[in-house]
C-alpha cells in the first residue's frame, strides 16, 4: 500500500505508528556521524551507520544503537508523541544500507567517490532531521516507475 501527500511523490504505508520526533533525533545522530566520516574519512563510521541502519530496515529496533539513544533523548526531556507511519522510514533505512555500501566500497580506492556519497548520506539526513524532508519518498515514487 502507498500513501500520497502530493500528485507527484508516493510513500510506503504499514500503519504503524511511530514516533516523528524519535526519528528526527535519529537523523541528527545520522547527520553527525556522517559529517565525521566526511571529516575524517574514518571508515568505522559508516560501518556503524551500515549495521544500524540493517536493524531498523528490517525491524530489529533493539540492537539499533541509535534508536535505543533516540529513545532515551525522548524520554529524559519528554518530548511529545508526534505519530507517523513506520513503512517509509524502514524504507529510508533500507537506502541508508545502501549508501553504506555504496562508501563502503569505494572508501579505500575511490575516496572522492566515497566523500561524495558520503556528502549525499549526510544531505539526506540533514533534511530529515532539521526540515522533515524525508527524501526516500521521493525515491520511492522515484523507483516506482521503473518497477513493472
Amino acid at each position: 500500500m502507498v500513501m500520497s501527500t502530493d500528485s507527484s511523490v508516493e510513500c510506503p504505508v504499514n500503519f504503524v505508528p511511530i514516533n516523528e520526533n524519535k526519528v528526527r533525533i535519529i537523523a541528527l545522530q545520522v547527520f553527525i556521524i556522517s559529517t565525521l566520516y566526511v571529516i575524517t574519512a574514518w571508515a568505522p563510521l559508516i560501518v556503524f551507520l551500515l549495521i544500524d541502519f540493517f536493524a531498523r530496515g528490517f525491524g530489529f529496533y533493539k540492537f539499533s544503537i541509535l534508536t535505543q539513544v533516540a529513545s532515551g533523548v525522548v524520554s529524559m526531556f519528554t518530548i511529545r508523541n508526534k505519530p507517523i507511519d513506520q513503512a517509509p522510514k524502514q524504507f529510508a533505512a533500507r537506502i541508508g544500507i545502501v549508501l553504506s555500501l555504496v562508501i563502503l566500497i569505494f572508501h579505500s580506492g575511490f575516496p572522492l567517490t566515497a566523500m561524495t556519497f558520503g556528502v549525499m548520506f549526510l544531505s539526506f539526513s540533514f533534511l530529515e532531521c532539521f526540515i522533515g524532508f524525508c527524501a526516500g519518498c521521493y525515491l520511492y515514487s522515484f523507483s516506482k516507475k521503473f518497477s513493472l
